[in-house]
């Protein structure tokens, strides 16, 4: 089906499917986080997706798809 075509839902199920199988099997975290970055990326044509990591008092970028960001951000700040 063409994913332009298909409704919200429909795309949400799919990713759900297709990050499952991708990691299926896969134990490190670093390979699981940058895999459903790009599936999310990919399947839903967001701007940015990504995670940040807590490390002492700040948030610290993590595998991300998309534009530059912020590498820390500290505690009770935002970016947005």
């Amino acid at each position: 089906m063409d994913s332009k075509k298909m409704t919200k839902e429909q795309k949400y199920e799919l990713l759900v499917a297709q990050v499952s199988s991708l990691l299926e099997g896969e134990t490190n975290w670093t390979a699981r986080l940058a895999e459903t970055c790009a599936a999310i990326h990919d399947a839903m044509g967001f701007f940015w997706v990504g995670f940040y990591l807590v490390e002492d008092e700040q948030l610290v970028i993590g595998p991300f798809q998309g534009s530059v960001a912020c590498l820390r951000i500290p505690k009770g700040k935002g970016v947005c």
